[in-house]
């Protein structure tokens, strides 16, 4: 059977009692996305109790080359469904979606600080509920400093298996950290950070995480990637990480109605977290002084020279980063290491490393580099 034309699904629609509500069983489906994303299934809601248009008509058109169909939705606006020509750009503002049962509101404040601070929210208009939905703070680079500790967000896939999103189960809290998002689940929580420096639109950070939240046996390698730290006046607390040295000493400042600091934490060297200037970020919450962040940027690099080392190790090449330094120190530009500036080692190593080819070693996807 041959597909039937939109001009004939059109007449044929309109033929059929219910109007556009029995498109689809006249033969054509109506469609409930973007037309740039046609293959997902995913949409928003409708609005519900549509009032119908006395001006919109139910009567068979007239079809032609240049006649509208009646198959444009109550929620949105089509150009395919009224015959017309696509735009060349899809997101030309001619596709427009409306929902009668919400309204985006505008609204302005300011930081703790004083910073402007512009928000949007959408407005249940049954209830008067309004959930904010975007947050731009008017802050820049030069309103932080290294070494800094601020409160900000971290987010990542949630792969904790331990935990509960279900009101209904009594065993485990409800971990309202995590959220199902059309991506899969998602842990978000916001967590004191440290500044380590400046990007043109936001902030290399360091997560800290309490000493009460970290759960280690004694001999794990991942206290390798921690660094202990601790507050003013408790400099006889040792740490549980004696590669780096006695703890980091952090200030901490008075909060008014916020979480302070906790007095015993580390601080994740492996983990590091970019924020952009324009979040929602506590600022004020503590620094480090400039030999505690020097002490900081030394376990810093310390740690990813290592991780480097492993690197470069699984290509076969144990001097790896030796090679990469003494390329540094001997380029003649002040920007990039360019082909010419570099040495005959590291020619060689480049040319032994693009022969490595990824191998899959077992079923379960593991790959090894020959």
């Amino acid at each position: 059977m041959a597909p039937m034309s939109y001009a004939a699904a059109a007449k044929k629609a309109a033929n059929v009692s219910g109007g556009t509500t029995d498109a689809v069983s006249a033969g054509i489906s109506k469609p409930n996305s973007s037309p740039t994303r046609s293959s997902t299934k995913r949409s928003s809601p409708g609005p519900k109790n549509i009032v119908p248009d006395p001006k919109r008509s139910r009567t068979a058109p007239r079809m032609s080359s240049t006649v509208t169909t009646d198959l444009s939705s109550e929620t949105r606006h089509s150009l395919r469904l009224e015959g017309k020509p696509p735009e060349i750009n899809p997101f030309s503002g001619k596709i427009k979606y409306e929902n009668r049962n919400f309204q985006i509101t505008r609204g302005c404040d300011k930081t703790r600080e004083g910073a402007q601070v512009h928000k949007r929210f959408r407005k249940d208009e049954k209830t008067g509920h309004h959930e904010l939905i975007a947050y731009r703070a008017g802050r820049g680079p030069e309103h932080f400093y290294p070494g800094m500790i601020i409160r900000a967000t971290g987010a990542n896939y949630q792969t904790n298996l331990k935990v509960s999103v279900d009101e209904r189960d009594d065993r485990i809290r409800k971990d309202l950290d995590i959220m199902v998002h059309k991506d899969g689940p998602i842990f978000s929580k916001k967590r004191p950070m440290i500044v380590l420096w400046k990007t043109l639109m936001g902030l290399l950070c360091l997560p800290m995480t309490s000493h009460s939240s970290v759960d280690m046996i004694e001999d794990s390698k991942r206290w390798e990637q921690l660094v202990s730290a601790t507050k003013v006046g408790d400099e006889s607390w040792p740490g549980k990480t004696p590669w780096a040295g006695k703890p980091l000493i952090f200030e901490t400042y008075e909060i008014a109605g916020g979480q302070p600091l906790h007095e015993k934490c580390f601080v994740n060297l492996a983990t590091p977290v970019h924020v952009s200037v324009h979040e929602e970020i506590n600022v004020k919450m503590g620094r480090l002084s400039g030999d505690q962040y020097c002490r900081l940027l030394n376990a810093f690099i310390f740690r990813q020279k290592k991780l480097l080392q492993a690197a470069f190790g699984e290509y076969g090449q144990d001097q790896g980063v030796t090679h990469l330094l003494k390329a540094w120190e001997s380029r003649k530009s002040g920007d990039m290491l360019w082909p010419a500036e570099m040495s005959a080692e590291w020619k060689q190593m480049e040319d032994s490393m693009s022969a490595k080819l990824p191998k899959t070693i077992d079923s379960t996807g593991r790959y090894v580099l020959i």
